[in-house]
């Protein structure tokens, strides 16, 4: 290991103390130094969870929005009418944007609006999912 990494670890003492060993106190430096860079290395070792139209996180629900309106996927369309009474802005924006990609139409729809000014749209959202079958 390089120089610099016992340096930080121990202070330079690594090999002081009794018997060449070193203290207790440079041996659980080491210890903390050795694991938090193994900590820090596998940390980028685990892929992202996948996107997923069902979830609930917008990390996860977002791309899986553009993916499936990049595939014209009609199937996705009572779940991003669903997507529109999102707490999540981004959400709510993506969902429109989808909406209107797959099938024309927006009903006045505004994903900055309040919950009051989006309820008739979203209720013309309702209907016409029910009016078509996926």
């Amino acid at each position: 290991m390089p120089w610099a990494f016992w340096e930080i670890a121990g202070r330079g003492r690594f090999c002081s103390g009794v018997g060449g060993w070193g203290t207790l106190l440079d041996w659980m430096r080491t210890a903390r130094v050795i694991v938090a860079g193994g900590l820090i290395c596998l940390g980028g070792c685990f892929a992202p969870e996948p996107p997923s139209i069902h979830s609930q996180d917008p990390q996860r629900l977002i791309p899986a929005i553009e993916i499936a309106v990049k595939q014209h996927d009609q199937s996705v369309v009572p779940l991003l009418v669903d997507d529109l009474s999102s707490d999540d802005a981004a959400v709510r924006l993506y969902s429109i944007n989808g909406l209107r990609r797959l099938t024309g139409e927006d009903f006045g729809y505004r994903a900055y609006d309040d919950d009051e000014a989006r309820r008739p749209a979203v209720a013309k959202w309702q209907a016409w999912v029910a009016s078509h079958t996926y």
